[in-house]
């Protein structure tokens, strides 16, 4: 019997107390993280696909792709002969 009222003490504890330590500090202002993907690529005549050029223009693409918003920021720079249009 005695046995019997501390379990029904201690259980009684823990149901009234789990609610408590579920809550954290942060619940009315919750930080949200970013997760970005970085790309970058060379530029060049000779990695043109499916055939190369022989053209000496380069150029550099440096991009970010932030996976949250799914937002593409990117720069491109280029050098060498522009083609006539």
């Amino acid at each position: 019997m005695k046995l019997q009222k501390i379990t029904y003490s201690i259980l009684t504890l823990l149901a009234l107390g789990l609610p408590f330590l579920s809550c954290s500090n942060n619940d009315e202002n919750p930080t949200i993280t970013s997760t970005t993907t970085k790309l970058t690529a060379t530029l060049s005549g000779a990695g043109e696909k499916p055939t190369s050029t022989s053209s000496t223009a380069t150029g550099t693409f440096a991009g970010v792709v932030d996976e949250t918003t799914r937002v593409l920021s990117y720069t491109v720079t280029y050098t060498g002969p522009l083609q006539p249009r």
